[in-house]
C-alpha cells in the first residue's frame, strides 16, 4: 500500500480527530511537567519538520507517554502494545491520550489504515521496534513493520532512547539520536524484503548504540572534576588488548573465576576508554601498584575502577579519585559485612538500597584512604533493565567535595 498525497495544510492542522486528542492531551498537560523531560543529543539535534516515525527502546508501560512529552507540540500517534492496556484504567488513560494498541500476532488492517492517513495528514508516530517490553541490556531483534512503512510511506526515522530511572520523581532522560532519510538506506540493487531485512538490522544496532552511549557517557555526566563510564558485561567491543605483565598477574591474584574474568574485562573496558577519549595507552603509558590501587606513574590523570557481576564502573579525573559499584539484592556478606562496620546500625530496619550505600561508601573510604567523615562521598542508584545498582565515589579535589556542573 503507497500512501496517497499528503492533504493540504489547512486539513492538517484542523484535523479533527487530532483536535480532540489536543484537547486529551492538554488535560494531561500536569503529566507531561511531572516527567520534566530532559533531552540529550547524540550527535547534532535533528530536524523534526514533517511526519516522522519515532523509533524507541521498550523497557517500560510509561514509554508512550515519554515520546508525547518529549515532543509535546508535535502531533504523533504512538503504537503501544497490549501489555500496557492490562487493566480498565490503563486501557481507559492510554486509549484518550492516542495510543494505538497493536496485536504483533495479527494483522489488524483497521489500525494500518489509521497509520497511513496519520502520515498522510502530516503527523508523526512513535514505535517501539521490539514489539515487547525487554529489560534485558541488549536490544532484541525488530519487527518488520517499521521499515516496510517508513518505505511505503517515503518517511523519515529518529531514533531515541528512554532512560529509566529508578524514582518517579527524577527526572526523564531521553537520548535523541539520529533523524534517518529511508530513501538513504534503501539499496536498490536487492528485493524489498532484503532491504527490509537490512535496514532492521542497521537500526537495531543503532539503537544498541544509543543505549550504549548513554551509560558510557551521559548517566553520570552532571558532575564536574570526574568523568564516570559505565559498560555492561554485554557490551560489544573489541578486547583485543594485550594487557602488560603487572597488570595480568594483579588479576591472576583472584581465586574465584567469575571475578577474575570480570576483572580482566573491567581492564578491557578500561583501556578502551583510556584510549577513545583521553589519548592513553596503557601499554606506553606505564602503570604502577601503590597499596594495591594502580596510578599512572606519569600522575597526569587518575582513574580507579570497579566491577560487580555484570557492570564495570571507571572513573578517571585529574585528581586521586575511587569508585565502587555494587549490584542491590539481599546479599547476606554484604548485610553481614555491615552489620560488623556499623554496630549501631539496626539491620532490619534500613532498607537494602541504605545497607548497600554504607557498603559502597565504605569500599571507596579504603580506596582513597579517607579518614575524616567530613569528606562528601557521593552515592547514586541506577537502574539498568531489572537490575538496581548502587555506585559511591569520590575525588580528592582541593575543594573535597565534588561539585555538580
Amino acid at each position: 500500500m503507497k500512501v496517497q498525497n499528503k492533504v493540504p495544510k489547512i486539513f492538517k492542522i484542523f484535523d479533527p480527530n487530532m483536535i480532540l486528542l489536543d484537547y486529551h492531551h492538554l488535560k494531561f498537560f500536569w503529566l507531561m511537567v511531572y516527567l520534566r523531560i530532559k533531552k540529550y543529543y547524540y550527535t547534532n539535534k535533528p530536524s523534526t519538520k514533517g511526519s516522522l516515525f519515532f523509533m524507541s527502546n521498550h523497557e517500560g508501560r510509561r514509554d508512550p507517554i515519554i515520546i508525547l512529552a518529549a515532543y509535546v507540540f508535535k502531533r504523533i500517534r504512538v503504537l503501544g502494545t497490549s501489555a500496557l492496556f492490562h487493566n480498565l484504567p490503563s486501557k481507559y488513560f492510554y486509549t484518550i491520550v492516542g495510543i494505538l494498541k497493536v496485536n504483533k500476532d495479527t494483522l489488524n488492517r483497521k489500525l494500518i489504515k489509521k497509520m497511513y492517513k496519520t502520515i498522510r495528514y502530516g503527523h508523526s508516530i512513535g514505535v517501539f521496534p521490539e514489539g515487547h517490553l525487554n529489560h534485558s541490556y541488549l536490544i532484541n531483534d525488530f519487527q518488520p513493520g517499521l521499515v516496510k512503512m517508513a518505505m511505503s510511506t517515503n518517511t523519515d526515522i529518529l531514533s531515541m532512547y528512554i532512560n529509566h530511572e529508578n524514582r518517579h520523581f527524577l527526572r526523564q532522560r531521553v537520548l535523541i539520536g539520529k533523524r534517518f532519510c529511508i530513501n538513504d538506506l534503501v539499496n536498490p540493487g536487492i528485493g524489498e524484503r532484503e532491504n527490509a531485512q537490512t535496514i532492521n538490522e542497521y537500526l537495531k544496532n543503532h539503537l544498541q548504540e544509543l543505549k550504549d552511549y548513554f551509560y558510557e557517557k551521559i548517566l553520570f555526566s552532571s558532575y564536574k572534576d570526574v568523568n564516570i563510564y559505565l559498560l555492561h558485561n554485554d557490551r560489544k567491543i573489541d578486547f583485543n588488548v594485550k594487557l602488560p605483565l603487572n597488570i595480568t598477574d594483579h588479576i591472576n591474584q583472584y581465586n574465584n573465576q567469575h571475578t577474575k574474568n570480570m576483572s580482566l574485562r573491567a581492564w578491557q573496558y578500561l583501556s578502551y576508554i583510556l584510549n577513545k577519549y583521553h589519548n592513553k595507552d596503557i601499554n606506553q603509558d606505564a602503570i604502577s601498584f601503590i597499596k594495591d590501587k594502580p596510578f599512572f606513574s606519569s600522575g597526569d590523570i587518575y582513574f580507579n575502577i570497579s566491577h560487580t557481576s555484570d557492570m564495570v564502573a571507571i572513573i578517571i579525573g585529574k585528581h586521586e579519585v575511587a569508585i565502587d559499584i555494587e549490584m542491590i539484592d539481599n546479599n547476606s556478606q554484604i548485610v553481614a559485612a555491615i552489620s560488623k562496620l556499623y554496630p549501631k546500625i539496626i539491620i532490619e530496619k534500613k532498607s537494602t538500597s541504605y545497607l548497600f550505600k554504607l557498603f559502597t561508601q565504605y569500599e571507596v573510604r579504603i580506596k582513597n584512604g579517607i579518614v575524616s567523615n567530613k569528606c562528601k562521598i557521593i552515592s547514586k542508584e541506577f537502574i539498568c533493565g531489572k537490575n538496581l545498582y548502587m555506585v559511591s565515589f569520590h575525588s580528592k579535589t582541593k575543594t573535597v567535595d565534588i561539585q555538580k556542573k
